[in-house]
């Protein structure tokens, strides 16, 4: 029986957090699908933590690597509606994994 998640990607700064909304048959699934991303949704805010043009070495960037991660929030099904609405999507926008 598939399940549905509200996946967030977030690096510890405030505004950075980037939701998905998957369908799956287990968290593991979910989990894993988020992972593959997980380091190009970090890569995009380099310049929150470091800032613009400011060069990092290897050791900092994995430190902030470490401070990224990824939030599984499982949605009843029997709230579904309720919950779309109150995070104003529509159905479309889940993705079946």
């Amino acid at each position: 029986m598939s399940k549905y998640f509200k996946a967030v990607y977030y690096n510890g700064y405030c505004g950075c957090d980037e939701a998905h909304y998957l369908i799956a048959d287990s968290e593991d699934q979910a989990y894993s699908y988020m992972e593959v991303g997980l380091q190009d949704y970090a890569d995009q805010w380099t310049h929150v933590a470091f800032g613009w043009d400011t060069e990092y070495t290897d050791e900092e960037y994995e430190d902030y690597l470490c401070d990224c991660g990824i939030e599984l929030i499982e949605v009843d099904e029997n709230d579904l509606d309720a919950f779309e609405e109150e995070e104003g999507i529509d159905h479309a926008e889940w993705t079946y994994i």
